[in-house]
């Protein structure tokens, strides 16, 4: 599983999740400035499988997009360190 979005350019090799067990993935913790980001996670490295987006927030709840444009959308209001994760 990776995450690309915005912050990365959208290059998912960037943002790789190790596996973590019981279907769960977690990406290293990447610094976000205060602003507005939009990103997916999906599980290939060059978009050719599925990918999951259109959701609000950093709590929000990824909905399968593949073949679409939408992106999920989070706002940063406090610039630091963020993480991704995926079950």
């Amino acid at each position: 599983m990776c995450v690309a979005g915005s912050f990365t350019g959208w290059d998912l090799p960037k943002m790789s999740m190790p596996y973590l067990g019981k279907n769960k993935w977690k990406s290293a913790y990447i610094y976000l400035s205060q602003g507005s980001y939009e990103y997916k996670i999906a599980n290939s490295g060059n978009w050719s499988k599925d990918d999951w987006g259109n959701a609000e927030g950093l709590k929000g709840t990824l909905k399968l997009t593949t073949g679409t444009s939408k992106n999920a959308k989070l706002n940063i209001t406090e610039a630091g360190n963020y993480g991704f994760s995926f079950n």
